[in-house]
């Protein structure tokens, strides 16, 4: 995996949804990157159906460049990467049991939409099409996002949620501070990438009642994902062709604040209990090598295979496939 040094700053780290992984530790093998001609074929609606014949969705490209990403299915036995999307540019996505929604290239901004069944994008309804990013598909419906806006003396960013029942926007908060990477945690708290351009990026975990607390990290930050016990986010290290590639992780405990980094791993999604996470191998930047670690013994992986000729960056696991 490779990603630029201002792109990451745009992404959200992978959903804490997953599927039960009690078959997934024996399994081995490689995929595709083009849809196989036995996958069932997709049709067309407002949201994507069918999402049950995978086991996760991600965001990778085939050409390994995070600027030209598209969505894929994942089933893990086979394990198989099935093309959802094509040339769409998309920089973050969340999926639950009915659809996926997209943060996507339009133009010089990103807008979000609903991903269809042929793998189009549609505007969600009601929302407009507003410059924004990482969004998050939350239990109750309602889609959590980030944007910002910008005046003559400073950019403010702006945490805000849209409820597609009453047809209206919210702003949860906002700040002049560069935090990115919206992702939410237990109890209406959320996690934020602080970067520091001259120093060590640092995650900031904001509590419902707008308390802050400020962990730094030993490097850049990427994605951000939290699960049951541990929020964790990517290590970068600097790349002469994009800018920056991933060279482990770190696990950070919100309660305690100790931190615990992972070599050669770069995280893509937890599971649906918040217990293990999927990760992809950072040797490899063609291909996926995947594996399940456990934050209880990060020394030993448990192999899951390797997709051939695709760098996936991050994914959500189908809600209701556990």
């Amino acid at each position: 995996m490779t990603q630029p040094g201002t792109w990451w700053r745009r992404v959200r780290g992978a959903t804490a949804v997953a599927a039960a992984l009690a078959s997934v530790f024996a399994l081995a093998g490689c995929g595709s990157d083009d849809q196989p001609s036995s996958a069932p074929a997709p049709s067309p609606a407002a949201t994507a159906p069918g999402l049950a014949r995978y086991d996760l969705v991600v965001l990778a490209s085939a050409e390994n460049n995070p600027l030209f990403s598209d969505l894929y299915g994942i089933t893990l036995n086979p394990l198989q990467a099935y093309r959802i999307t094509t040339d769409k540019r998309i920089s973050s996505m969340d999926v639950d049991t009915e659809q996926i929604v997209v943060a996507a290239a339009d133009g010089p901004t990103d807008r979000l939409a609903l991903v269809t069944g042929t793998g189009e994008l549609r505007p969600i309804p009601g929302l407009g099409r507003p410059f924004a990013y990482n969004p998050s598909l939350l239990a109750d419906g309602t889609i959590l996002f980030e944007d910002f806006t910008e005046s003559s003396r400073e950019k403010v960013n702006r945490y805000r949620i849209w409820d597609p029942t009453r047809k209206k926007k919210a702003t949860l908060f906002t700040s002049t501070q560069p935090l990115y990477g919206l992702h939410p945690g237990p109890k209406g708290s959320v996690a934020l990438l602080l970067n520091n351009p001259t120093t060590n990026d640092a995650i900031v975990i904001r509590d419902a009642a707008g308390t802050q607390r400020t962990y730094p990290i030993a490097g850049d930050g990427g994605f951000i994902t939290w699960g049951r016990t541990f929020v964790t986010t990517t290590l970068n290290e600097p790349d002469s062709q994009f800018g920056s590639k991933p060279k482990g992780l770190v696990l950070i405990d919100p309660v305690t604040g100790k931190r615990t980094e992972v070599a050669g791993w770069q995280p893509i999604a937890w599971t649906v209990d918040g217990t293990k996470l999927l990760v992809r191998g950072t040797d490899d930047l063609a291909n996926s090598v995947l594996a399940v670690l456990d934050p209880s013994d990060v020394q030993s992986p448990q192999s899951i295979g390797t997709l051939e000729n695709l760098a996936i960056y991050t994914g959500s696991w189908i809600r209701g496939n556990a």
